[in-house]
């Protein structure tokens, strides 16, 4: 088995923030917006890679950053992601390690940039562009009616069109 890259490339993250449920995260930049709180709508950055360095999701790449709300996890957003960026704030950005049991866990998944194997332990980068607080539910993106947020649909200032 190859080396993982995150114990060879990210030594640091063992000495990591930890939360209760064993995300360990470490801040790369700080925001100074506004502090994300359950049921708000985010608006992401995402890139996450395999132990062996395989990237599986990589939302800058296809120039496509995701919506969610913060609690319903859904096929791109695991629960340890929604975890993570309810305890963010707009503007940071930050490297993770997550559990398998809060990512895609003992089935893996296979995602348009490539899988995950079962139990497998991800890296992740996540930039939090946006957050607003929402009154409703909202679809996740990964329904065919609400597509993941591309440019067109975020205004000039680079908030969510309503």
């Amino acid at each position: 088995m190859p080396p993982s890259i995150i114990d060879a490339e990210f030594p640091d993250m063992q000495d990591a923030n930890t939360t209760s449920t064993g995300i360990k995260f470490s801040e790369v930049y700080t925001g100074h917006g506004k502090r994300v709180h359950a049921g708000d709508v985010v608006i992401i950055e995402l890139v996450g890679r395999t132990e062996d360095g395989a990237t599986f999701l990589d939302t800058r790449a296809a120039d496509q950053p995701l919506a969610f709300q913060i609690g319903r996890a859904n096929k791109y957003v695991p629960e340890g992601i929604s975890q993570l960026v309810e305890l963010m704030t707009e503007g940071d950005k930050r490297m993770a390690i997550l559990p398998a049991a809060l990512a895609y866990g003992s089935t893996g998944a296979s995602l348009p940039q490539g899988s995950v194997p079962p139990d497998a332990r991800l890296l992740y980068e996540v930039e939090l562009l946006r957050c607003q607080q929402m009154s409703m539910g909202l679809a996740c993106c990964t329904e065919s009616s609400f597509p993941c947020i591309g440019k067109d649909v975020l205004d000039k200032d680079g908030n969510p069109k309503v």
